[in-house]
């Protein structure tokens, strides 16, 4: 889309993406509820009444007012879906939701999709939760025939109204993640920014190669995210250095930062960027979810 010169008072279509908030802006928190109604109207009629920016120096436009609708235009976006499938739960946990009744162990169990979906308190999110239950389905998919390709066959309908689906995964190539692998069309890996992660990024990747040659011919790389990065430590730096070197364009642009507000955000069941919109870190996810959106 279009741009604006550094001194102008035309309108212009500007890409979400291009756009960031105002740090020196007073209001610190916004609830997603609150938003619901306003999103509605971006979705039918696009945002009507326009927002005002102004050219950073790093690059893109930061808000002098309008927030409430930017925030509202990016919320009344893309349709997605989280399928936990880690028995620990932290998807669901994260979302402030339980698994009180169906899960995602129900999902494996032959259940239609749509009996087994839950709205979020976020507008566009739904979410099949999950519950420590779910361990289980480790043994049984084991046993059943074709278990690895399980899940494909379980999503085979129900996802068409979702732009996005995510699978949330356990921290171990189990039969959980294979049927995962087996079902999806990308795969993003978080890498945190330390050695033994960089070890890992590597076994991994022989993994999902395996799975690729065996069940999943279509699977590839959605992105290579970093996280849990600190910017004042070498190691942050070189494990940066050389997993942008030996996989390029398939990093996220923005690292995701070490921080404090990301950590506190699951223990009050909120996405981070609804627990502390202006932190660094939500900020960072924020800039990556619009970096997927433009990967799509």
């Amino acid at each position: 889309m279009g741009g604006l010169p550094e001194s102008s008072t035309e309108l212009a279509y500007l890409p979400l993406a291009a756009v960031h908030p105002n740090p020196r802006q007073p209001r610190r928190r916004f609830e997603p509820e609150a938003h619901a109604g306003l999103a509605d109207s971006v979705r039918a009629q696009g945002v009507v009444q326009p927002v005002l920016v102004r050219p950073r120096p790093s690059g893109g436009y930061e808000l002098i007012a309008g927030e409430r609708r930017w925030r509202a235009a990016q919320e009344a976006g893309e349709r997605a879906l989280v399928i936990d499938l880690d028995p620990q739960a932290n998807a669901t946990s994260g979302l402030g939701m339980r698994a009180n009744g169906t899960s995602s162990y129900d999902l494996l169990d032959g259940a239609p999709l749509a009996e087994l979906t839950k709205h979020t308190a976020f507008p566009n999110l739904d979410l099949v939760p999950s519950k420590p239950e779910l361990a289980g389905a480790v043994i049984e998919l084991a046993q059943r025939e074709d278990g690895e390709r399980y899940l494909t066959q379980a999503l085979a309908s129900g996802t068409s109204q979702y732009d996005f689906v995510f699978l949330d995964c356990p921290p171990s190539l189990g039969p959980l993640t294979v049927n995962a692998l087996a079902a999806a069309d990308r795969v993003l890996v978080p890498v945190q920014a330390e050695y033994y992660a960089l070890e890992g990024l590597t076994q991994l990747m022989q993994s999902i190669d395996l799975i690729r040659r065996r069940l999943n011919p279509s699977l590839g790389i959605g992105g290579v995210l970093l996280t849990m990065v600190d910017a004042r430590t070498r190691l942050a730096a070189d494990v940066e250095a050389e997993v942008r070197r030996h996989f390029g364009p398939l990093v996220f642009r923005t690292s995701v930062p070490r921080s404090v507000r990301l950590a506190e955000a699951p223990s009050h069941g909120l996405p981070a960027i609804a627990y502390d919109r202006r932190s660094a870190g939500a900020d960072a996810y924020w800039k990556v979810a619009m970096e997927l959106v433009e990967r799509a």
